[in-house]
């Protein structure tokens, strides 16, 4: 799976979003491509990468969502 986590997400912080990614088999990835599984949606996003979901049909989880998703086995 390749993941973008992009802003700050309020709960877990943007490093350990990251490591949670990495530690739970994730691809993180810096770039949103069409190929991206999904986005780890956090404050301040820029608005080109939220263009970019929005233009891939891509899904986006809030840091509690993306929590949730790795407690039910992604």
């Amino acid at each position: 799976m390749s993941i973008v986590v992009t802003g700050v997400p309020p709960m877990l912080g943007r490093t350990n979003a990251d490591k949670l990614v990495q530690i739970y088999g994730g691809k993180l990835v810096k770039a949103i491509a069409k190929k991206t599984s999904f986005v780890v949606l956090g404050n301040d996003a820029g608005p080109k990468k939220l263009d970019q979901i929005k233009e891939f049909g891509l899904k986006s989880y809030t840091d509690t969502e993306f929590v949730k998703l790795i407690e039910d086995g992604m």
